[in-house]
């Protein structure tokens, strides 16, 4: 089954040993104090970095894939991945097929960064993937501004 997810974060770092790391990871929202916005708005934090991961089933390959950042209606950016390198990531894939554990999914990753990632009011920001045109939500992030004092904790 096809399925797409994905991840906001602050950093995206390839590493040795054929491994990412996601730095700074949000968990479905993102909160901006006043208090840091001292200019007012808008304000950008450095970069906002976007890594999407589309999982395609062997016996089902794709030969159309793109992902869509979408901040309400505005599209921040459209990333159409050619369908050669789609061809080749696949067949990559499979190469490495052992009979003992065969490959049955491959996981295509699309990683993206927003720098700087301008903040003008509360919003929610869509990570979209299409798959030979079948649109499915991998994520989304919802930006908060807020007062210093409801992001504040209580004493005991």
């Amino acid at each position: 089954m096809r399925h797409a997810y994905g991840f906001f974060c602050d950093d995206i770092r390839a590493e040795v040993g054929n491994k990412i790391s996601l730095m700074g990871l949000y968990t479905g929202e993102m909160h901006i104090s006043r208090q840091e916005t001292p200019g007012g708005l808008p304000w950008g934090i450095p970069k906002l970095c976007v890594a999407a991961y589309m999982d395609v089933p062997v016996n089902e390959p794709i030969r159309s894939l793109q992902l869509t950042l979408k901040r309400g209606d505005e599209t921040l950016q459209d990333i159409v991945v050619p369908p050669a390198e789609i061809q080749q990531i696949i067949a990559a894939a499979v190469a490495k097929n052992d009979p003992d554990d065969p490959i049955r999914v491959v996981v295509i990753n699309m990683n993206v960064v927003l720098a700087p990632y301008m903040i003008e009011k509360n919003h929610v920001l869509d990570m979209l993937v299409i798959a030979d045109g079948v649109t499915y939500r991998a994520a989304k992030l919802r930006v908060k501004i807020t007062d210093p004092a409801s992001t504040a904790s209580s004493g005991a």
